[in-house]
């Protein structure tokens, strides 16, 4: 009889990131509101930040972002779970940004391993009453 392994060949991976984006503008002038960053949905990048609001549910010239997630494969399938926290905040000015009352989006799903290409369907819902559950794609 062969032996048994006392681990799993398995693979995951834990990511987290902190984002801060300040803009400057010249004293009487403000930055237009079309360079402001957005949080909330995707931006105009693609990047998903609080996915459980509306696309650009939130602008303001100055950004903080905190993201962090988990995902673990299931066994020796290109299939794997993932969990993820998004934690945001924009202002108006400098003094605005904070770690004080961010606003939250957690994430779960499944994602799709399939050569080089990664396909992420998750839920995501929000701490605030104004947010809803989503599924982005």
């Amino acid at each position: 009889m062969p032996p048994i392994s006392p681990t799993r060949d398995v693979t995951g991976s834990l990511t987290a990131r902190l984002f801060i984006q300040e803009s400057i503008a010249n004293q009487g002038h403000v930055v237009p509101f079309f360079l402001q960053p957005t949080i909330g949905g995707s931006d105009l990048n693609g990047q998903a930040i609080l996915s459980s609001y509306p696309d650009y549910r939130f602008r303001g010239p100055d950004l903080l972002w905190m993201h962090g997630a988990y995902e673990q494969s299931l066994g020796k399938f290109p299939v794997g779970l993932f969990l993820g926290v998004d934690e945001a905040k924009v202002g108006l000015r400098r003094d605005d940004i904070s770690f004080n009352h961010l606003r939250h989006s957690y994430s779960a799903g499944l994602t799709l391993h399939a050569g080089g290409f990664l396909l992420c369907m998750y839920f995501s819902a929000g701490a605030d009453p104004k947010a809803d559950t989503r599924l982005p794609m």
